[in-house]
């Protein structure tokens, strides 16, 4: 890349960009649709060339003259697409209840000698409560015959 002084007719002196080949950078963006001629800047025959440039990349919709921009670089910004928020994972059921059985249970004969009066006492024997099949169930210590005696 070099810069190549110029003066212009008015007196002006004004720098081109070269590019390694040779190639004029700003011939090249405004054919690329990179760039917008400005008339202020350039008053000579350098003006016709560059005049040209654009108006070939005019022609063949090329960077700033075609989509979106269409020549006009003051469009209102595009809304950007809406965020799509997923939902929040629904939370995990606590496991219910089991129901109770709508059966009469089976009062299994108790082997063992413990035996408790009443609910009191297989409280302060800190038996309580007391299921089918534990030494001291009984039928008449499950009021709900639900198979826990002493709920």
């Amino acid at each position: 890349m070099s810069l190549q002084s110029v003066t212009e007719e008015t007196g002006r002196t004004l720098a081109h960009v070269l590019l390694a080949d040779g190639t004029d950078y700003a011939v090249a963006a405004l054919q690329g649709g990179y760039a917008r001629f400005v008339a202020d800047a350039v008053t000579d025959s350098y003006a016709n060339v560059l005049r040209s440039a654009e108006s070939a990349a005019t022609a063949a919709k090329a960077g700033l003259w075609g989509p979106p921009c269409n020549g006009s670089p003051t469009m209102p910004p595009v809304a950007p697409p809406p965020v799509t928020v997923p939902p929040a994972p629904a939370s995990t059921p606590k496991p219910a209840a089991p129901k109770p059985s709508t059966q009469k249970p089976t009062e299994e004969p108790d082997t063992s000698s413990v035996y408790y009066a009443n609910c009191d006492a297989a409280r302060a024997a800190g038996a309580a409560p007391i299921y089918v099949g534990e030494p001291g169930y009984r039928a008449a210590l499950d009021r709900n015959k639900d198979g826990v005696a002493c709920e």
